[in-house]
């Protein structure tokens, strides 16, 4: 009975204590996914800026290339454009396949229009210097060394890629992306924080309703348990009390805790025993009395039946 009604009793605070268990699972969880989330995205965002900035290096270093050989005429910033072209291709790809969807993707392609832009015209002064030069010096070989003299027309054409290209549509565009970039790192590690403070008071909070159910369900079973010990010892004091008329007096304890009632359920076992014990003294009495008065109408039967023809 004691057991039904605990089990009774205590089943819904076991019900909390579970939901409470699978809600801080499924808590951790999330966290879990959160953070996976966040450091793949952070990940990628810093993947994203190292490309742009590194691209944002190769192509300004084009453009002092330029600047420099604008100013000194010496073939071998020329060159060494050139040399930075394939470096520049790998990397204008790997930012247009790290660019976010939205403005970054659209100032991607601006980058790279204004590269492929600048790239074509600057092959075509390449190709008209070269010829110049092959001209010059009646020779075939086609790579240029040393000072070379540039018309107006290609210092202009060269002096607008530089300024106008590269830095409008090139450079402008990527310090741009960088910007977003940075401010979308620190967003997210904005969010991550309040995230991260949200889910510590929920953890507290968490910890809180399930000690505050452990106290409750605690609570609720040590005063079950508490009256069904009460009512049991009114149940041994009640039999005691019966058996008192037949074995003597029992004396109780003042406590009436589970050791006094364990001794005065021993000490009833006593008593019973002993009553039962009289009780197969009574009924062995009984029936040797019951015996002995058979015998003696047996005995007088044959008495009589022995007078009779006597």
């Amino acid at each position: 009975m004691a057991r039904r009604v605990i089990w009774k009793i205590a089943s819904p605070m076991i019900g909390l204590g579970v939901f409470l268990l699978i809600l801080g699972a499924f808590a951790a969880y999330n966290v879990h996914q959160q953070q996976q989330t966040s450091s793949e995205i952070v990940a990628h965002q810093v993947n994203s800026m190292l490309a742009i900035h590194e691209l944002n290096i190769v192509m300004r270093e084009i453009r002092f290339q330029v600047v420099a050989f604008l100013r000194t005429h010496d073939a071998q910033h020329l060159s060494n454009v050139s040399a930075l072209n394939d470096s520049a291709d790998v990397l204008l790809d790997r930012t247009k396949e790290l660019a976010r969807p939205g403005r970054e993707q659209e100032r991607s392609r601006i980058v790279e229009a204004g590269y492929r832009s600048f790239f074509t015209d600057f092959r075509r002064i390449m190709a008209e210097l070269s010829k110049a030069a092959i001209d010059a010096h009646s020779t075939s070989g086609d790579t240029l060394a040393g000072t070379i003299s540039v018309t107006p027309e290609q210092t202009s054409i060269l002096t607008e890629l530089s300024d106008g290209v590269l830095t409008n549509h090139v450079l402008k565009p990527l310090e741009e992306c960088l910007a977003d970039n940075r401010q979308f790192v620190e967003d997210t590690n904005r969010a991550s924080q309040v995230t991260a403070q949200h889910l510590k008071i929920g953890f507290l909070l968490l910890g809180i309703c399930g000690a505050v159910a452990g106290l409750l369900l605690g609570t609720v079973i040590a005063r079950t348990i508490g009256q069904s010990i009460v009512q049991l010892n009114v149940t041994v004091r009640s039999v005691a009390g019966r058996l008192s008329d037949v074995s003597g007096p029992v004396t109780f304890s003042r406590t009436g805790g589970l050791a006094d009632i364990n001794l005065e359920l021993r000490q009833m076992e006593r008593d019973i025993a002993v009553v039962v014990e009289r009780l197969q003294q009574r009924e062995t009495e009984l029936l040797r009395s019951e015996q002995l008065a058979q015998l003696g109408q047996l005995a007088a039967g044959m008495a009589h039946e022995l007078r009779n023809p006597l």
